[in-house]
């Protein structure tokens, strides 16, 4: 389907006034001609500016046409209409055709179990090509490998490499304090209750304190 645009006053024109039937009626194919095969530049063969009508003398017509100026024949021997703008859809007009064709080119292609076409968000049937990759700006050390893709290990490697080595557990316990109620190996002084952090290396507040006390 093509679309062809006439204005509202077109048939009271002036020029076509003076035309006869068979050229007006002829001027009308020729445009609609020119917006069904998309020439939008007006400008088509000789001989299909003669066969676009079933009028008994074309050649007479395309004269009566070009006399008035409503067609003009090129210097490599064609013919344009100098007014096809005026009759052709607009460019939004022939963009939305154009989007048409193409969705239902792709239904047809659905319908019929064929789903090259198809968008990946509308049909699940999609066919998945190639392996799924992304690419990684810096060395992240998780996969890189050396090609600026990012790839994924298999679920077993995932998995293990998931999973921290373990640890050596650390004791919180200070092991240079004596024991409460022993005797301090250092100062030979009794550990009271509450002083283990006294008997430190040295015992510096005990030392040259004279004996120690009986045990």
């Amino acid at each position: 389907m093509s679309w062809t645009r006439l204005d509202d006053l077109w048939t009271d024109s002036a020029v076509l006034a003076d035309l006869d039937y068979e050229a007006r009626w002829h001027y009308l194919a020729l445009i609609q001609f020119c917006s069904r095969t998309d020439a939008y530049d007006g400008i088509v063969r000789a001989a299909d500016a003669r066969r676009c009508s079933d009028v008994p003398d074309p050649a007479r017509v395309l004269a009566a046409l070009a006399a008035v100026g409503l067609i003009e024949h090129t210097p490599d021997g064609r013919v344009k209409v100098p007014s096809i703008a005026d009759h052709i859809p607009p460019p939004h007009i022939r963009k939305n055709a154009e989007q048409t064709k193409i969705r239902m080119s792709r239904l047809r292609a659905h319908k019929a179990g064929d789903h090259s076409k198809c968008l990946p968000g509308n049909c699940p049937e999609v066919p998945v090509t190639g392996s799924v990759t992304a690419e990684v700006t810096r060395n992240t050390g998780t996969g890189q490998d050396r090609t600026g893709l990012l790839t994924e290990a298999p679920t077993s490697e995932r998995s293990l490499a998931s999973v921290p080595d373990p640890e050596p557990a650390v004791s919180t316990a200070d092991t240079s304090l004596p024991a409460e109620g022993s005797i301090c190996p250092h100062c030979h002084w009794p550990v009271y209750p509450g002083c283990e952090s006294e008997h430190t290396d040295g015992c510096p507040k005990y030392i040259n304190r004279g004996e120690p006390p009986a045990a």
